[in-house]
């Protein structure tokens, strides 16, 4: 299973609460085309929290450095493509949506 996928089913409304926040982050970083980096790693770890799974949160940890990185890069290459970044944010909010309706196979997807 893929971590959002398992954060659908395991959810809580505290772990809903913490990805709204790093989505709100993010979406006043695109608005304010600021550096949103830590709120979309943030939006991850909040996602792999919400999956209960120890050893999925270690793993995700374990990757930090490499995740903000990539996170980085891929917002920085998204820049350089008008509306990337507000595609790439509507995308989060899908995740997100498909979490909050314990909706299994759309947060996979």
């Amino acid at each position: 299973q893929s971590c959002a996928e398992l954060a659908s089913l395991r959810r809580t409304e505290e772990n809903l609460a913490e990805m709204r926040a790093a989505l709100e982050d993010m979406a006043e970083s695109v608005n304010n085309r600021t550096n949103g980096t830590s709120a979309d790693v943030q939006f991850h770890l909040a996602i792999a929290r919400a999956t209960h799974n120890e050893a999925m949160l270690k793993l995700l940890r374990f990757l930090h450095g490499s995740l903000e990185e990539s996170v980085q890069l891929a917002r920085v290459n998204s820049e350089r493509t008008p509306g990337q970044p507000q595609k790439t944010q509507l995308e989060h909010q899908s995740i997100y949506a498909a979490i909050e309706a314990g909706d299994p196979l759309a947060a996979r997807l």
